[in-house]
């Protein structure tokens, strides 16, 4: 696994963050980044621990707190639920 190349991807992703995120997560760009990369065993991994909360990887644990932190003040608009 080259966890080397993942965490690049990740750094990449807190360097140019997005205004919003939303419906989707940071990790749903990282992953991309990886697939695009034809890093596609790594993409996997990575989307895996990513919904986990949990890379096991501590310098990869300590990036994934940077990345939730890009969505920390995002929230729904009242339209995106209402009547579901």
């Amino acid at each position: 696994m080259n966890y080397e190349a993942i965490a690049n991807a990740m750094q990449e992703e807190i360097a140019n963050p997005l205004k919003c995120y939303m419906p989707n997560s940071p990790g749903a760009f990282v992953k991309d980044r990886l697939s695009k990369a034809n890093l596609r065993e790594e993409a996997k991994w990575f989307w895996s621990s990513y919904c986990c909360c949990k890379f096991n990887v501590q310098e990869l644990d300590s990036l994934y707190i940077k990345l939730q932190a890009l969505t920390a003040k995002e929230s729904m608009p009242e339209w995106g639920t209402k009547g579901t």
